[in-house]
């Protein structure tokens, strides 16, 4: 009974030495925000909370009427830029929300679903981001999980 055991703990852990690591689908740090973009790496942090990591380009002057500010969630595959008034003041509780915009980044939640609903098949996906046939498809699911509960919550 002993060298059963034994024997397959020696297989057991042979056999997970070997296993190879399945390369995870990288958080994307450039952005395109329809005619402009967002570089992760290079923009300041402004706050994190439970929407994710604040990019803002904060007005310095009273005379700056406007601002950007770019969301990442922490999930970092999907980001939104919204546009601010900041006419009324300085003060984040003074701006005014002009516009918001998805943010698109290869392996975002954007990305594949417009790749995926434009025919790209789980396999094309897998290939274009560089993982296994499963992470891409878990991709596509959870892309269209977020799509559907903002569907139903917006309705």
């Amino acid at each position: 009974m002993m060298r059963t055991s034994l024997l397959v703990l020696v297989v057991g852990t042979a056999a997970c030495a070997t296993r190879t690591q399945v390369p995870t689908i990288p958080v994307a740090s450039h952005y395109n925000c329809g005619d402009s973009t967002f570089d992760r790496d290079t923009a300041k942090l402004a706050r994190a909370d439970g929407d994710g990591d604040h990019y803002v380009n904060w007005p310095v002057s009273p005379t700056e009427v406007s601002t950007v500010e770019s969301t990442v969630p922490h999930d970092g595959h999907r980001a939104i830029q919204r546009v601010w008034d900041t006419s009324r003041g300085t003060a984040r509780t003074e701006w005014r929300l002009l516009s918001a915009e998805v943010c698109r980044s290869k392996g975002s939640y954007s990305y594949v679903l417009a790749r995926w609903m434009n025919g790209a098949s789980v396999d094309d996906l897998s290939k274009d981001l560089e993982v296994d046939h499963d992470k891409a498809r878990e991709l596509v699911h959870d892309a269209l999980l977020a799509a559907q509960k903002r569907y139903f919550r917006d309705r």
